[in-house]
């Protein structure tokens, strides 16, 4: 993947009375599992998700949109996964969650 000039990153917006930077396009993690079965969550679909996220970090995204009943709570686990094998600034990523 070609490397993304200062001119192409993100637009970021500020979030919140504090105005914390994010991008101004949010991730949504709904599908991030592949299914909605957290029994069919297995490896081809991990690989899948952390190629998804690894490619969203180089874009410049910087909010991830979870939710506990996403996958019944595999696509949380999943996306531990991805932390685990992207392995982002945590300080740069900002996880909203319901």
């Amino acid at each position: 993947m070609e490397e993304l000039t200062e001119s192409q990153s993100m637009p970021t917006i500020g979030l919140g009375p504090d105005q914390i930077q994010v991008s101004r396009l949010a991730l949504g993690m709904m599908e991030l599992a592949g299914t909605w079965d957290p029994d069919e969550v297995g490896k081809d679909e991990i690989d899948r998700a952390v190629n998804t996220f690894a490619t969203a970090i180089e874009l410049g995204f910087s909010l991830f949109d979870l939710a506990d009943i996403y996958c019944k709570g595999a696509s949380e686990s999943v996306f531990k996964k991805c932390f685990e094998e992207v392995k982002p600034d945590r300080k740069s990523i900002f996880i909203a969650s319901k």
